[in-house]
C-alpha cells in the first residue's frame, strides 16, 4: 500500500500490525514510516505524533539488536524524527558515538571482504561491499542526516558504484580514502584504492 501511494490503507495495516504485535521491530519500523512519510511529503505532524513515533522507534531499535538491517533503519528513523522535532544535539551525538566505534551503516551493513585463494591480494580494507540494495538505501539515509542544519559532525564513509567485470557494485568507502577501482587477480575481483595523494 505505501509504495503505491494508497497511505490511508497502509496506515490502518501497519497500525493494526503494530497493535497486534508491539514488540515486533519490523511491524514498529513500518508503522513508523508512515510519520516521515507524512513529514517527506510536506505534511506537518503535531509535536506529539512525532513524540509518539519516535519513542516507537527507539523502543523497536532496542528490539532490533541482532538484526542489523532493523536495527540501523530504526536508529535513522529516531535522528530523523529528532530533526523533525527541531532537535540536533541527540542527532550530532548518535553520530559522533558511531563514528568514534567505528559502528554505523558503512561497517555494518557489509558482506564479507574478497580475497584471492592464497589470500595475498583482498579488498582494500577501507572499502566494505554492501550488503544489499537495502544497505544501499539505508547508507543514502544515514549520509543525508550530516546535510541537515545543525548538523555538525562529519561523513565518516562514502558510496560508490564501482564498475566490475560482472556488473556496478556498490562499496562503503572510507571517507579519506583515494577513488577506488576493481582487479582481477586469477579470476577473483578485488577493490583496491588509488596510489597515495590521488583524488577521491
Amino acid at each position: 500500500y505505501r509504495e503505491d501511494g494508497r497511505s490511508s490503507e497502509a496506515r490502518a495495516l501497519y497500525g493494526k500490525l503494530y497493535q497486534y504485535n508491539p514488540l515486533d521491530p519490523a511491524f514498529a519500523s513500518a508503522f513508523v514510516e508512515l510519520t516521515l512519510d507524512d513529514v517527506r511529503s510536506g505534511k506537518t505532524p503535531a509535536n506529539a505524533d512525532l513524540v509518539r513515533a519516535r519513542n516507537i522507534a527507539i523502543d523497536a531499535r532496542e528490539g532490533a539488536r541482532t538484526d542489523p538491517p532493523t536495527f540501523w533503519r530504526t536508529a535513522i528513523q529516531v535522528m530523523e524524527l529528532s530533526a523533525a522535532l527541531g532537535e540536533t544535539k541527540p542527532i550530532n551525538n548518535t553520530l559522533r558515538f558511531n563514528a568514534n566505534n567505528n559502528a554505523d551503516v558503512g561497517t555494518d551493513l557489509i558482506k564479507p571482504r574478497v580475497a584471492t585463494a592464497d589470500g595475498k591480494t583482498a579488498d582494500d580494507p577501507r572499502v566494505h561491499r554492501a550488503a544489499g540494495t537495502e544497505a544501499k538505501d539505508l547508507a543514502v539515509r544515514y549520509l543525508a542526516l550530516y546535510q541537515l542544519s545543525g548538523i555538525t559532525e562529519k561523513p565518516t564513509f562514502r558510496i560508490e558504484d564501482v564498475t566490475t567485470p560482472d556488473g556496478p557494485v556498490t562499496v562503503f568507502v572510507a571517507i579519506a580514502a583515494p577513488a577506488v577501482s576493481a582487479v582481477t587477480v586469477e579470476d577473483v575481483t578485488v577493490f583496491t584504492c588509488a596510489p597515495a595523494g590521488a583524488q577521491p
